[in-house]
């Protein structure tokens, strides 16, 4: 019998080993299944903004500058209202105007123009001048002075705005560091233009205000093809320097056939909803713009946004460099621009102003608000979406104006027809109007009333508060609700039995007060 063999000194690892190669096995799943996960994370994050971003390419929408900048039509010389213009205000201001052609930074201050202070619309002690009111002798004689010295420029501007087109030398690559200093240009002259409109009618000459209007209307058109929220909202305050020049020419002049037409060929320009879609998706494709950037770049960008909103935490910016790096790598970066790139495809659905979609689209904003907030934070979104969300009672009131345009232009002419105003803007379909617009504040239609001397077209406004069409009192001490109001007064429309006219009465009271 033979003794057993000594010992290995390996004898018995055989478990050991393959246990611990289980061991090892295990030690590594706990390690990469948390990076599987995150990897599959990621990838779905990526998948999903991608899909979003394949629906707006099928709606033959941009969403990257290039896009963008591709869509914008080539517009001859001889038909482009920028380049008249810019020749004006070239001559004026040389330095500024060829810097910023060149896009040259920082560009020079600009020349500043100084006017009378008491110059209606434009002098800074002109106060206002009320509905129907004469000038006041300083108002009349800075008016006249402006005009004698500007009457040559004003004609070229509106020779200018007679173009078909209008398109700005912009570098749309440059995404939001793009020179668009034009706006403030075209501002400017629409202001100028509604003083004319304002002079003219005061002295009665209703052919030179009717082609001060026609201008101004223009410059609003003109300027439907440009694709940023800053165009569309400066297209927005156009149209509504055009309305205050409508009801300024109604209360100061009793208007022919041949002047509604003209009137109502003026104001024949898209839908508020479809200005503010364009708006939103070319703000959709320069906020992407900001993912692309470096962190320590959108961090800036960032800050400055944020401090238009004092209630909100201001971050320093080293912080928020470091945060935004950290987003870049974990794939949050993702997740934020899928929650913008959501909010904004509920939004473009939602932005036609009626009443239903008012709801639906502060409700998208609201959302994602709060989603912004939870964790992980979708920081870019937080800054970006809130300014967005501020614009749809902007369009609202632009098409509530427009509509209120249209109801006085078709009241005017059913005067002329029947000698009267009707008792209800029913009564005026389908003859004069195809329905009675809708206020997108209420989902009611448009009010009327009739006044001794008139009329009153008003919508609620945001607020949704029916104060009988009153206005904001810029020298009321207490806060108070008003309303969007068109108002036309003339003897020409007195009732019967209504009492003796008096010049610039000022805006009716609502009713019960």
């Amino acid at each position: 019998m033979h003794p057993p063999p000594p010992s290995s000194p390996f004898a018995g690892r055989g478990n050991f080993w393959r246990w611990s190669g289980v061991g090892r096995a295990v030690l590594a799943s706990l390690v990469l299944l948390p990076a599987t996960l995150l990897l599959k994370w990621r990838l779905d994050l990526r998948g999903a903004v991608k899909s979003e971003l394949a629906l707006c390419r099928a709606a033959n929408e941009a969403v990257t500058l290039t896009e963008l900048a591709a869509q914008q039509a080539v517009v001859p010389d001889a038909e482009n209202a920028a380049i008249a213009l810019l020749e004006i205000w070239g001559e004026e201001d040389p330095e500024f105007w060829e810097a910023w052609r060149a896009d040259q930074r920082p560009l020079p201050e600009r020349r500043g123009v100084r006017h009378e202070p008491a110059l209606p619309v434009l002098g800074d002690q002109a106060g206002i001048v009320g509905r129907g009111e004469p000038f006041t002798p300083a108002q009349r004689a800075a008016a006249e002075a402006w005009w004698k010295s500007n009457e040559v420029r004003m004609s070229r501007v509106s020779a200018a705005l007679q173009r078909p087109r209008m398109r700005f030398p912009l570098n749309f690559e440059e995404g939001g560091e793009m020179l668009i200093v034009h706006l403030t240009a075209l501002r400017n002259e629409t202001a100028r233009l509604r003083l004319r409109a304002l002079m003219a009618a005061e002295h009665g000459d209703a052919a030179a205000a009717l082609a001060a209007i026609e201008s101004s209307a223009a410059a609003a058109r003109l300027l439907e093809a440009e694709p940023m929220l800053l165009s569309q909202l400066l297209l927005v305050a156009k149209r509504s320097f055009t309305r205050a020049s409508i009801e300024e020419f109604l209360n100061r002049l009793q208007p022919s056939p041949d002047q509604l037409h003209r009137l109502s060929r003026a104001i024949t320009w898209d839908s508020a909803g479809e200005r503010h879609r364009l708006a939103l998706r070319g703000e959709r494709v320069f906020c992407r713009w900001t993912y692309s950037r470096k962190a320590r770049d959108v961090a800036a960008l960032a800050l400055r946004t944020l401090a238009e909103f004092p209630e909100a935490e201001q971050p320093s910016a080293a912080r928020m460099t470091a945060e935004l790096r950290l987003m870049r790598l974990s794939g949050l970066t993702d997740a934020d621009e899928l929650l913008l790139l959501q909010t904004l495809r509920r939004a473009v659905a939602a932005a036609e102003p009626t009443h239903a979609n008012r709801a639906k689209f502060l409700t998208a904003f609201d959302e994602a608000a709060l989603k912004a907030q939870d964790f992980p934070p979708r920081v870019l979104s937080a800054v970006q979406l809130p300014s967005l969300g501020r614009c749809w009672d902007k369009f609202a009131r632009s098409q509530a104006e427009t509509e209120m345009m249209r109801l006085a232009l078709a009241l005017e002419r059913h005067r002329l027809d029947h000698g009267t105003l009707p008792s209800a803007l029913e009564a005026m379909v389908p003859a004069y109007l195809p329905a009675v617009a809708e206020d997108p504040f209420s989902g009611k239609p448009l009010r009327y009333r009739r006044l001794d001397h008139g009329y009153l077209l008003y919508s609620v406004g945001p607020d949704g508060v029916d104060d009988g069409g009153r206005r904001p009192n810029p020298k009321a001490r207490e806060a108070r609700t008003w309303d969007l109001a068109f108002t036309v007064e003339r003897p020409d429309l007195a009732e019967p039995g209504a009492p003796p006219w008096r010049r610039g009465g000022g805006d009716t009271p609502p009713v019960g007060e």
